[in-house]
């Protein structure tokens, strides 16, 4: 990624353990000059409150974009209000670099 100079986009499974994992990789991808431009996180059920205040939690610490999925189920696809989204993401960074 570094030699394309392109960003990351991190993808965590919003689960038990999910917010030290996050908060590592982070911290990782930062210390080797890598920037996160959005964090994905999967399989989020948005009645549930610990999913909930885990995404709120990741707010506090990460200043870009995160992108909230539910779990789609088997063969399910992602509907096209997130996939321009992340179409966006992708042009705003180019915009910027």
């Amino acid at each position: 990624m570094k030699m394309l100079s392109i960003p990351i986009i991190l993808v965590c499974k919003n689960e038990l353990g999910m917010i030290n994992q996050t908060i590592l990789s982070l911290e990782c991808l930062k210390s080797h000059g890598l920037e996160v431009a959005c964090l994905v996180v999967n399989f989020t059920i948005p009645e549930d409150e610990i999913h909930s205040s885990n995404i709120e939690y990741l707010k506090t610490q990460f200043p870009g974009c995160i992108i909230s999925l539910p779990d789609f189920g088997p063969g399910a696809c992602v509907n096209e209000e997130i996939l321009e989204k992340l179409v966006l993401l992708k042009f705003k960074w180019v915009k910027n670099h």
